[in-house]
């Protein structure tokens, strides 16, 4: 190879590293605008607008927590617990049972939640189970992409032929730490190791251990399928307006203050005198001894900005970046206010359609998930569970909580015509009991109004 290849593999290899780099700084970004963690970002971008006044502005900075507000409106796939079961296994089965407690102690429908929101934030997220032999139970671990190095399949590069990501990551304890310290997984080993500036990675003697899982171990999970390439990186649109917000809020904070309060000015005063100036002070100016003309003048000036209609614009912009992903924009101002059900759902049509469209591009990666959940627990925890398991996911509806009062006529309606029954209605008000539960409970009622039912006061008053 000569000078010239070498320098020109060497520019390739440095410019992947860069955009490789650029690409976890927009990740972390935005996940970092989701924990409403915005102040230094916010600071980075008003030194870059304002570089030689930066200063004055930064005791106004204003940050809102939009992006995890439009997350949450967007992130209602698992607002109600899917249904996982497997195909073939009698529910009162031993496997059966193992397989629910399996599913309850990693806490996967909670974690099914959190993936949704990820997603909504930054494309994507990877999930590892691991398992814990003290407490003898298999929890899950989330695997941002900011935190990511994957090496593509050549053939097909939506998919890895390898996958690194840090270690000995323990934030919250005062601990000192190597920070450079990686899992490496492929589909035959485990490996620690170290990834060095030029992207060459070197083995930590001593860790490495074959890949009981015969594949990568690490599911992911993503909004939209990958095109031509493993990361997803079409953009934070999210992110991009709540940036927006903050730098408009920013400036009409510091607009209000400079509006309360009036500004002095003087015309033809000497710049080193110094005025003490506010309500219970004066200001002389003195007259010229010969001419006896005044040496300067002072006034106060008042900003005549229309703050209502600054104010307007940008919740007009905010409600914009809502409606082209889809959220109602009454939701985000908080004054929604909905006499029907049906308008409710009408307004909700646009995230109803995005979660609907997600459940096809999540429903693979479930089952990957529950299948590597099932090989974590047989192999570690000696538990007798399918190697290749038929899984059935059933996903919940979007929930559209109605207008309260049309709740209730619809289940007077039910328990008149008798389609419903007293013990339906109190299992509905309280989640937590069974049908046993919810009768008990009516006798219990109808014991208490026995006692305590409430005379009728108008008998014999007139008589």
């Amino acid at each position: 190879m000569s000078y010239s290849e070498i320098l020109i593999q060497a520019s390739q290899v440095q410019a992947l590293i860069e955009n490789e780099e650029r690409r976890k700084e927009r990740a972390f970004k935005a996940l970092c605008y989701y924990d409403d963690i915005q102040e230094p970002f916010l600071e980075k971008a008003l030194r870059y607008r304002y570089p030689n006044t930066y200063a004055d502005v930064l005791p106004f900075m204003v940050t809102i927590p939009l992006t995890k507000s439009m997350v949450r409106q967007l992130a209602k796939l698992f607002q109600n617990d899917p249904a996982i079961n497997l195909r073939g296994i009698d529910e009162t089965s031993a496997v059966a049972q193992e397989f629910t407690k399996l599913l309850d102690e990693c806490r996967l429908y909670q974690v099914l939640g959190q993936i949704d929101s990820i997603c909504e934030t930054c494309h994507q997220v990877g999930v590892l189970p691991h398992y814990d032999a003290k407490r003898d139970r298999v929890y899950l671990q989330l695997i941002t992409p900011d935190k990511v190095t994957v090496w593509q399949n050549e053939k097909d590069p939506t998919q890895l032929d390898a996958l690194a990501y840090p270690i000995l990551n323990r934030e919250n304890t005062l601990i000192a730490q190597k920070g450079n310290r990686y899992a490496f997984w492929t589909e035959d080993t485990y490996q620690e190791v170290e990834i060095l500036m030029n992207g060459k990675i070197e083995p930590i003697p001593g860790t490495e251990a074959p890949n009981v899982y015969g594949r990568i171990p690490v599911i992911w999970f993503s909004i939209e399928l990958p095109m031509n390439r493993f990361w997803i990186d079409s953009g934070y649109p999210i992110m991009n307006a709540n940036e927006t917000a903050n730098l408009q809020l920013t400036a009409f904070n510091m607009g209000i203050d400079f509006q309360s309060f009036a500004t002095m000015v003087t015309e033809g005063m000497p710049e080193s005198q110094v005025i003490t100036s506010n309500v219970s002070r004066f200001l002389n100016i003195p007259k010229d001894k010969i001419t006896g003309t005044l040496q300067g003048k002072a006034y106060y000036i008042n900003p005549g900005v229309n703050l209502n209609s600054i104010w307007q614009v940008i919740n007009d912009q905010i409600s914009l970046a809502a409606a082209l992903l889809g959220i109602s924009t009454d939701f985000i101002r908080g004054g929604a206010n909905y006499s029907s059900g049906y308008q409710l759902r009408l307004s909700m049509t646009g995230v109803i359609d995005h979660n609907q469209a997600k459940r096809s591009v999540y429903r693979e990666s479930i089952r990957e998930l529950v299948q590597i959940i099932m090989d974590c627990k047989r192999i570690y925890g000696k538990v007798n569970l399918p190697t290749d398991a038929d899984i059935i996911i059933d996903y919940a509806d979007v929930q559209v909580t109605p207008n309260q009062m049309e709740l209730e006529q619809i289940r007077t309606l039910k328990l008149a015509n008798g389609t419903m029954s007293i013990i339906d209605a109190i299992m509905e008000d309280n989640q937590d009991l069974d049908r046993q539960g919810a009768i008990e409970r009516k006798k219990q009622i109808d014991s208490e109004n026995a006692i305590y039912r409430t005379p009728n006061l108008t008998t014999g008053m007139f008589e």
